[in-house]
């Protein structure tokens, strides 16, 4: 019985989708203009809760971490270790901007986070022409 769970345990953590933070704004930039995809940037801090819902559940969503990993780079920055915001306001964490592969902001920034249907729905959004 302990070999099945722990192999349903291995099986289902392989299904919740991934994705790879870039290393930094600068990577994720040259990144997105390489991959031709746009940035999703994330301005958190460590003890933001709603950084961390967003991190251990929305992200973790299939749909919504598949849909990063196809359309986006995911590039976080941490204010209170990196207070450097890159010319962007920062009202509250999270805040988030959406970047063309060459940096320039996509619509308006968004703050606070949301459930997975409305997450996918703004990430949907960006990409719409």
């Amino acid at each position: 019985m302990k070999r099945i769970l722990i192999v349903w345990m291995v099986a289902a953590s392989a299904l919740l989708a991934e994705f790879d933070w870039a290393a930094s704004y600068e990577a994720g930039l040259a990144e997105a203009k390489q991959e031709g995809k746009k940035v999703m940037l994330m301005f958190s801090t460590q003890t933001c809760k709603m950084c961390n819902y967003m991190k251990k559940t929305v992200y973790e969503d299939e749909r919504v971490g598949e849909y990063i990993d196809a359309f986006f780079i995911p590039v976080e920055v941490d204010i209170e270790r990196h207070p450097n915001k890159y010319g962007y306001k920062v009202i509250g964490t999270p805040t988030y901007y959406f970047l063309t592969p060459e940096g320039e902001p996509i619509g308006r920034m968004m703050v606070g986070g949301a459930d997975a249907d409305g997450f996918l729905e703004q990430l949907q959004s960006v990409n719409r022409p």
